[in-house]
């Protein structure tokens, strides 16, 4: 669960270093793209880790592997809403769009990583 949350951390943290700098050299229109491809990420990330998470223990086996299941399927539908709210209602433009949330996924293997380390130099 740790390992959950530090990934939706650095995807929040990436993303607002991005809003920031495309806020900062783009203008407002790349921002708020940034900022929507921010919640196009960390919104459906989120459902999954507290669908996924709701079940521990080793007789809840079965209900992990269902809760995975269920919880990938909301996530994909929920990136699908929001992505079509946000090209759609919101205009956002799709380069700092498709950059922020490429970037934001990358933290998948990014997180991890970090853990190991940190497990590494803490031994």
């Amino acid at each position: 669960m740790r390992t959950a949350y530090q990934i939706l951390l650095i995807q929040l943290s990436l993303s607002a270093v991005l809003a920031v700098v495309f806020f900062a050299f783009w203008g407002e229109g790349p921002g708020w793209s940034v900022l929507a491809a921010m919640f196009c990420c960390v919104i459906p990330n989120l459902f999954f880790a507290r669908w996924v998470f709701a079940n521990e223990g080793a007789r809840a086996a079965g209900k992990i592997i269902k809760s995975f299941y269920r919880g990938e399927m909301v996530k994909i539908f929920s990136t699908a809403i929001l992505f079509v709210i946000s090209i759609v209602y919101f205009h956002a433009q799709f380069l700092p769009f498709m950059v922020t949330y490429v970037l934001s996924q990358i933290a998948f293997w990014i997180a991890p990583w970090l853990d190991s380390k940190q497990k590494v130099t803490t031994a």
